[in-house]
């Protein structure tokens, strides 16, 4: 449970989750299969997998991204977990089931209300509930 308190100490506190990130894609949902509100909330945004090293993520959480000396300040637009190799973000997008979690050590997609490029390896900090 200690593993990874020393990083989020040194971030000023107030944050309670570590997501390591593996790849990041830009999204471009089609209004048929999410809807047209919801394909303009979600066009262009960033969208990384990775995994949860301590806490959780959800939809709503503001969240500290730290890559390479930049850092981006934003929030979760939605979040998926992910199960099996036939769960995909197109399966999840088309059934709506954003409003999930994704709990520590799980791996997991989360969609970021930012348009910029998140490099590899990358740490995302959540500051939601653990």
């Amino acid at each position: 449970e200690t593993f990874g308190k020393e990083e989020l100490a040194s971030h000023g506190g107030e944050f309670t989750s570590i997501f390591r990130h593996r790849e990041c894609h830009f999204l471009s949902p089609k209004a048929t299969e999410v809807g047209v509100k919801r394909a303009k909330l979600l066009k262009n945004k960033a969208v990384v997998f990775g995994f949860v090293q301590l806490g959780r993520f959800k939809q709503g959480d503001p969240v500290k991204i730290l890559a390479r000396g930049q850092v981006i300040e934003t929030k979760i637009l939605e979040a998926y977990a992910y199960d099996c190799a036939e769960n995909t973000l197109e399966v999840e997008l088309k059934a709506h089931l954003g409003k999930q979690r994704v709990e520590q050590w799980k791996k997991g997609w989360l969609i970021l209300d930012t348009e910029e490029k998140i490099t590899p390896s990358c740490t995302i900090l959540g500051a939601g509930q653990r």
